[in-house]
């Protein structure tokens, strides 16, 4: 046990101890059930995972946030989609903002829960992963009317080009709120997992989290220029090739 009573470690596992009020100095220090490796509810099938720099994980997820969610949408969805107007784009956009805005505690609670429910550190990794695979997902599904244009030729969706164009509206918002969703799930994961590492680092404390978070900044801004790069000289599927 440290010195602030923060954690100990039970054959090397981090279990963290609980806080609240209470007036038995004993009692504050219990172990949660769910993170004890002793508890009924402990995946004794997975082993908690090892502390580290949360660097290691935020330099790649803000990077493919700046590919798959960046500056780069608008001028994309206008390339892939001729009859998708800037008007319907700045509908879209706003969509995905608005959900982001409405579901970020859901996020979090959910994010929460599963690490509840889990060995120590899998629980909000388990959700994160799932939130970059929804993400890359929608990201690639915007290319489908492009395909499907291609396919059936521009003669044929002329003659039905309300349709074609409602269709194209209602996919790409589909394709925008489900990268909402992903964007819903990575973030509060990915903070929690900063806070919970930190605080298992030696020399390192939860008040190391914005230089954590400078390191996703600064992969952010390089993931922004390769792509800039890679659009001008290889076209918008540079971006495809990147989010996989």
């Amino acid at each position: 046990m440290t010195a602030d009573g923060h954690y100990d470690t039970i054959n090397d596992e981090a279990v963290f101890y609980d806080e609240g009020d209470t007036d038995n100095p004993a009692d504050a220090m219990r172990p949660h059930d769910s993170q004890s490796p002793h508890s009924s509810t402990y995946h004794h099938h997975t082993k908690p995972i090892r502390a580290f720099r949360p660097r290691l994980i935020f330099c790649p997820l803000f990077a493919w946030n700046a590919i798959t969610g960046g500056k780069f949408i608008a001028p994309m969805l206008e390339h892939l989609s001729p009859n998708f107007t800037e008007g319907m784009i700045g509908l879209t956009l706003s969509i995905q903002y608005a959900i982001v805005a409405l579901l970020a505690g859901w996020g979090g609670r959910l994010a929460d829960m599963e690490e509840k429910q889990s060995s120590w550190g899998w629980g909000r990794l388990k959700v994160l992963c799932w939130g970059i695979l929804i993400g890359t997902i929608s990201f690639l599904g915007h290319n489908l009317p492009a395909m499907l244009r291609s396919t059936d030729g521009d003669d044929a969706l002329d003659n039905s080009f309300q349709y074609w164009d409602y269709f194209e509206m209602t996919w790409h918002i589909a394709m925008r709120s489900l990268w909402a969703v992903s964007f819903v799930l990575t973030a509060p994961a990915m903070d929690g997992l900063t806070l919970a590492h930190l605080e298992c680092i030696d020399g390192a404390s939860q008040m190391d989290f914005g230089k954590e978070r400078m390191w996703g900044a600064a992969w952010w801004g390089l993931g922004s220029l390769v792509a800039g790069f890679g659009v001008d000289y290889c076209g918008f599927d540079f971006l495809s090739a990147l989010a996989i």
